[in-house]
């Protein structure tokens, strides 16, 4: 029961942060995130942000074209 209340409680900050960023993406033209989206999935995720956004067909639309090395292995992702 924990594990499962925990894993919906990750998918729901999952979720809000990629509602953040999409909304971000929308307003900016894909330029840019603002400094509270940033804090807040910088917060929810315990870290630095990289992300990369991909629409229909896989086509880019904002982001880091490519994590830092460092943290290649360990990407997320989400949807």
């Amino acid at each position: 029961m924990a594990q499962r209340t925990s894993e919906t409680l990750f998918d729901r900050s999952l979720l809000a942060a990629a509602l953040a960023i999409s909304r971000d993406v929308a307003i900016s033209g894909g330029d840019a995130l603002s400094p509270s989206t940033r804090d807040f999935v910088s917060d929810a995720g315990g870290g630095d942000l990289f992300y990369h956004v991909t629409g229909p067909g896989g086509i880019y639309i904002t982001g880091y074209a490519y994590p830092p090395p460092s943290l290649a292995v360990g990407r997320a992702r989400i949807g």
